[in-house]
């Protein structure tokens, strides 16, 4: 543990460029863009105070309309890295962090972790994380992008999302935009370059993650190669896959949609 500590405290946090924009249509688009064309820092974060084309897994939309908080960080690869997906749940962990700061021991407990994308405060989603891969000069590059529900959006949402989602404010949560997306991208860069979490995640880290678990001990459905498979939800494993009980055995699924 001494010696973990002080690898951690050796390590530098990357210096990042913070660009604010009034409105966009996607953060991701914009920093993919910008990584590839060279005209931003390979280490930039883009933030927006609107997007009219958030997109979230499987190409869904995701709604972004004024008030909530949007933003995209990228992190150049080496291609050396062992566990590239784990980097949408370490960004699922640096956000329920960074929310909890912001609140009572009581409203803590009920921010949750969604293997393997979202976070839930009190069973209602509150936050979506979207990860990519793009080229860019140096090579290869994952872009994050957080997408977090701050002020009231079920008028802006389908009729059907409307009791599936809440927001920072619904929930009495205070909190600064500007000083949100510093601290998720910081924890982040912490869980990257000192945890080495892309390398292989520390025992403590998927502790975190599976302490907030939202699936853990619920009935799920999932695919499994061409089937349709139901089980209990477990834990996440080292390498970022959810496990799965079955009447059959374990199953570790690693991608796709749990419901």
């Amino acid at each position: 543990r001494t010696a973990r500590l002080k690898a951690f405290m050796e390590k530098k946090l990357p210096v990042r460029e913070y660009i604010l924009l009034d409105e966009t249509v996607s953060t991701n688009n914009d920093l993919k863009n910008g990584l590839r064309s060279g005209e931003i820092s390979p280490l930039s974060v883009i933030s927006a105070k609107r997007q009219s084309g958030g997109r979230g897994r499987l190409g869904r939309e995701f709604v972004s309309p004024p008030g909530g908080v949007y933003f995209s960080a990228s992190y150049p690869l080496t291609g050396r890295e062992k566990n590239i997906p784990f980097l949408t749940l370490a960004a699922g962990l640096a956000a329920a962090e960074a929310i909890e700061e912001n609140t009572d021991e009581i409203t803590a407990k009920r921010i949750k972790i969604k293997w393997p994308n979202d976070i839930y405060i009190g069973g209602k989603k509150v936050c979506g994380i979207l990860t990519e891969l793009t080229s860019c000069k140096s090579g290869l590059a994952a872009v994050v992008g957080v997408g977090i529900n701050c002020a009231p959006v079920r008028d802006a949402c389908p009729a059907e999302l409307a009791d599936k989602i809440t927001s920072l404010g619904e929930e009495g949560i205070s909190f600064e935009k500007e000083k949100l997306v510093r601290t998720i991208t910081e924890k982040l860069d912490t869980f990257v370059y000192s945890l080495g979490v892309l390398d292989g995640a520390p025992t403590e880290f998927t502790d975190a993650i599976n302490s907030r678990s939202y699936l853990k001990g619920k009935k799920i459905a999932f695919d499994n190669g061409s089937q349709r498979c139901e089980g209990i939800a477990d834990s996440v494993l080292p390498d970022g896959s959810l496990l799965a009980l079955t009447d059959s055995g374990s199953t570790a699924i690693k991608f796709g949609e749990v419901v």
